[in-house]
């Protein structure tokens, strides 16, 4: 998001473009220390940013900072993808509220259950969970 951002912008901040040097760092670095699972998570990828971009723009402006373009663009990614259910938990509890008719719209159109939970450390979100999975096969 950050490299977008510098990218439309003709500030060229030290910030952001420190912020993509980083970005372009762990991304090499997490790179080989995964590359092992390779076989066991070959289906469990995450999807390109760019993507995620471009389907979250469907809903939300390129340009609205927050993590809704984030979970609603991975959501639409990995749909997309052929999962049968995506569950997503947000960080923030006003993003959860902000984007959650969002989900509700494209669960009904994709037909993929879609459970948005906030884990906040909260006693028995497990067991909320497990009843909510039970009820919707």
């Amino acid at each position: 998001m950050e490299r977008w951002k510098l990218q439309r912008s003709r500030n060229y901040n030290l910030g952001a473009w420190l912020s993509t040097v980083k970005s372009y760092f762990l991304a090499g670095m997490s790179r080989p220390s995964t590359a092992g699972f390779d076989r066991f998570l070959s289906d469990r990828l995450e999807p390109h940013m760019k993507d995620v971009l471009h389907y979250g723009a469907q809903y939300v402006p390129l340009d609205f900072d927050g993590e809704s373009i984030l979970t609603l663009g991975r959501t639409l990614c990995f749909i997309e993808a052929g999962v049968d259910m995506v569950v997503i938990a947000p960080l923030q509890l006003h993003a959860r509220q902000y984007h959650f008719g969002y989900l509700q719209e494209i669960q009904e159109q994709k037909g993929v259950p879609i459970i948005s939970t906030f884990y906040d450390g909260e006693e028995g979100a497990n067991e909320r969970l497990r009843i909510y999975l039970k009820n919707i096969k």
